[in-house]
């Protein structure tokens, strides 16, 4: 990477290198490495991403975590400093009314599926509020949503602790720690927190989520339109610099955070409250319990979100304190989360200068600087030299690629969005492990998403064919929306709950899993709302006699807020760059190809035409 990014390259230590400390082993691959084609240069350095197969036992080290303040600063005196700039800023006014206008109660419980401290987080919910009381943040939290007025989560709680037996429980957690063993040998930390506190800090991590959408500098919500932001304006420019900050999240003092907040809200208790609910708590690891000294807990709903909020903040303060002034808005930068392009020397050093006061390192071996000749920059885990992205291809997906159809159908869709290939029709390259029915299939899955996708084929009118395949598909899905309807029925109506506890292993009782009174368990109020949802998107749909009617899908916002709709005019394969997700995309294929079968074996002649076969 260092050879194509034209970057000094250390001497290896008793290694045989160049002049210029390029290993001989590379001697074969540097022309091509230093190539004018882009396309060279990505296909070498997709060969040098091997290294991420290797996936190591994860290790925890809690360092980060628990490490005092190191920060140059004193930071009540920085946090009064940066709040008084935001009030004072034209720019963050705009951002607190968009933030305050979405800042809303939550009116039910949120079935979350994922792990929490004491198990799955929506089936051990009565045990996280057993644990919080046993912690000294049950009254936390109750405060919390009394002054959101989300009362519906105090009275579930309230519900869950009066019908637990703690005699049933052992120990009991309101946070937890997880590792994830990475590519490349990294090792990433997760903190769970309990189902209770997630819930209630939803509606502001929902108006923080609300807010970064409107910062046209924020990539959370597409990754790619970010990069090619940092590539189509570092083109003009003289310099670029891109960071690279170490444990971010773990060593943004939260107090700047809660500043923040403050900022947003006005409201001194609310980011009180909030700061206490991520930090005043321990997290189990093993068998020893740690607790965030300086930052917050990535994973804990809302942290990541504000903190990506006061990441913006400090890019304009920087700006502010060294060349701007109060009421301009800095331009000149990309975010995602702690991910940074800056395009302005001065500001650049500035904002390096703020950080190393605040404790936060900026790791020199990942971050880059241009130097006269060479525009480099690193963004949301894609590369970028001198006007040109030279990303190699991920190595988990040409490996998912090698094994199935659907993982081809991924890469093919990476490869247009980081603008490899401009049409999957022109790819020449496909998997040699297809026999001639997975050639079919794989001809139906690319001619299906060529034709909807709107970067490749435009607004054009859908031929008989995908009519055909577009009602068959909406059909098939109306069934398995039927079915999913009639299992939460036969769930909620037959005390299957209660079998499906005593298969975990966990005691409860009727009068914990009954809906009756202002509380539920959230098993019990997550099922019921999906079904009635279920049945009344159902009921509508089967109003409606073509599929084709869901074209104009904005007519029905209702279907949005239900599930994902694998139909074709969603665009599942290329109309949302940056946010791959082969699990949907996988079921996509399924449906399309069970479509395309079931109008073989019935209409042949809809499949048959001169479009589908130029799909192969």
């Amino acid at each position: 990477m260092d050879v194509a990014l034209r970057r000094p390259i250390k001497p290896i230590p008793f290694h045989k290198s160049s002049k210029d400390n390029v290993s001989r082993t590379l001697a074969l691959i540097k022309p091509l490495l230093l190539s004018s084609d882009d396309k060279f240069v990505r296909l070498v350095l997709t060969c040098t991403r091997v290294y991420e197969a290797i996936r190591l036992e994860p290790k925890f080290d809690s360092k980060s975590i628990t490490d005092g303040y190191r920060g140059e600063f004193d930071l009540d005196e920085f946090n009064k400093e940066l709040l008084t700039y935001l009030n004072n800023s034209r720019w963050f006014n705009d951002l607190k009314l968009r933030f305050k206008s979405s800042l809303k109660p939550s009116k039910r419980v949120i079935g979350r599926l994922r792990s929490g401290p004491n198990g799955q987080a929506i089936v051990t919910a009565h045990i996280d509020a057993v644990a919080l009381t046993e912690s000294g943040l049950y009254q936390t939290v109750q405060e919390f949503n009394k002054h959101m007025n989300q009362t519906l989560l105090n009275d579930s709680m309230d519900h869950c602790v009066k019908h637990t037996d703690r005699s049933t429980l052992g120990k009991v957690y309101t946070g937890r720690i997880a590792l994830a063993s990475e590519r490349g040998g990294k090792t990433r930390l997760f903190a769970m927190g309990d189902m209770w506190t997630m819930n209630s800090l939803q509606c502001i991590h929902d108006a923080g989520m609300k807010a970064l959408k409107t910062i046209p500098m924020d990539s959370t919500f597409n990754q790619g339109k970010g990069f090619f932001r940092i590539l189509s304006q570092s083109l003009n420019k003289a310099w670029i610099g891109s960071a690279d900050l170490t444990k971010a999240t773990d060593r943004l003092p939260v107090s700047t955070m809660e500043t923040v907040l403050l900022a947003l809200t006005d409201d001194q208790r609310l980011s009180s409250l909030w700061k206490e609910l991520l930090t005043n708590r321990d997290f189990r690891y093993e068998d020893k319990t740690f607790r965030w000294a300086i930052g917050t807990p990535l994973g804990l709903i809302s942290g990541w979100t504000i903190f990506a909020i006061a990441h913006h903040c400090l890019v304009q303060f920087s700006y502010f304190t060294s060349v701007g002034e109060k009421k301009d808005l800095f331009k000149s930068y990309q975010i995602l989360g702690d991910d940074i392009c800056i395009w302005h020397r001065v500001v650049y050093d500035q904002y390096a200068k703020i950080l190393k006061g605040l404790g936060i390192n900026i790791s020199p071996e990942k971050s880059m600087k241009s130097v006269p000749g060479t525009l480099r920059f690193e963004f949301a885990k894609r590369t970028a030299c001198n006007g040109k992205e030279i990303t190699g291809f991920p190595f988990d997906l040409l490996v998912l690629a090698s094994r199935s159809i659907y993982g081809y159908i991924d890469l093919v869709r990476y490869q247009i969005e980081t603008k490899f290939y401009e049409n999957p029709l022109s790819l020449s390259v496909v998997p040699n492990y297809l026999n001639q029915k997975g050639y079919r299939y794989l001809s139906i899955l690319l001619w299906e998403a060529d034709v909807l996708c709107p970067a490749v084929a435009g607004n054009i009118a859908p031929n008989a064919a995908l009519v055909a395949l577009r009602r068959m598909m909406f059909h098939i899905h109306l069934m398995r929306l039927k079915e999913t309807s009639e299992r939460l029925c036969t769930v909620l109506g037959d005390n299957t709950l209660l079998e499906y506890y005593g298969e975990l292993g966990l005691v409860v009782t009727e009068q914990l899993l009954s809906h009756n009174g202002p509380g539920y368990h959230p098993v019990v109020e997550s099922l019921n709302h999906t079904g009635i949802k279920l049945y009344q998107v159902l009921e509508h749909l089967w109003t409606i006699s073509d599929a084709e009617d869901l074209v104009t899908h904005d007519s029905y916002p209702h279907l949005k807020e239900l599930c994902y709709l694998p139909l074709p005019h969603m665009g599942a394969y290329f109309e949302r760059p940056g946010r791959r997700d082969p699990n949907l995309s996988r079921q996509h294929s399924e449906i399309v190809l069970e479509a395309s079968i079931r109008i073989r074996s019935d209409q042949p002649v809809l499949v048959e035409t001169d479009k589908a076969e130029e799909g192969g």
